[in-house]
């Protein structure tokens, strides 16, 4: 199992891009949106297989509890808001949590529907802002490819999460390189970007 990628949560999506260029060197390409999630995003490939995507509520009136949970968080301003984590056997995941697999796809511009199926939105989305797991199925090789290619030098070096030690292990079910448990709030509190020798350290966004 290692780290897919981190979400961050933005009011205003093309803003965001800018933010991110501006302050560090990061570009965003535009992802597409999630209709069935009232979202859209935009992604920063990290490296070979990672990437940081930028989700906007796009659509408040869907009946899914991201778009309220993610206006919930972002009230003080744009922060990380979520990590997803890729598992060899998402089926073994599910049946361990005891929890079902779901469906779900993204339309980026230019007609290419990507798919893909993930477990433990309930926990991403409950109190504790617990990691939940992906797997891309066919797309995998193909949006690997394009991190690797946008950012053959770089990684997810690691991420922060707010959570009690024991509490991460049994949710997560083995060790991930670069996850690490911290005494913060519930959730992703921070994380870096590995570009060659040097780490991008990434936290809320100060509000200026």
């Amino acid at each position: 199992m290692r780290i897919d990628h981190v979400l961050y949560g933005v009011r205003d999506l093309p803003e965001a891009q800018r933010w991110f260029s501006d302050e560090f060197g990061l570009a965003a390409a535009s992802g597409g949106a999630h209709p069935e999630l009232g979202t859209a995003n935009a992604i920063i490939s990290a490296g070979p297989g990672q990437y940081v995507e930028l989700i906007a509520v796009v659509d408040a009136t869907i009946n899914h509890p991201l778009p309220k949970v993610l206006n919930a968080m972002l009230t003080d301003g744009d922060r990380p808001v979520g990590m997803c984590l890729r598992p060899d056997d998402l089926e073994q995941v599910a049946e361990r949590l005891a929890l079902s697999p779901v469906d779900m796809h993204r339309d980026p511009p230019g007609g290419r529907r990507i798919e893909w199926r993930v477990v433990g939105m309930e926990g991403a989305l409950g109190p504790h802002r617990l990691p939940f797991f992906i797997d891309w199925g066919s797309h995998a090789a193909e949006l690997d490819t394009e991190n690797e290619s946008a950012a053959p030098d770089g990684a997810i070096a690691w991420v922060e999460i707010g959570a009690a030690p024991d509490d991460l292990a049994r949710w997560v079910g083995e060790p991930v390189d670069g996850l690490r448990a911290v005494d913060a709030p519930p959730g992703v509190s921070r994380f870096a970007i590995r570009r060659g020798d040097s780490e991008i350290v990434i936290g809320p966004r100060e509000i200026r």
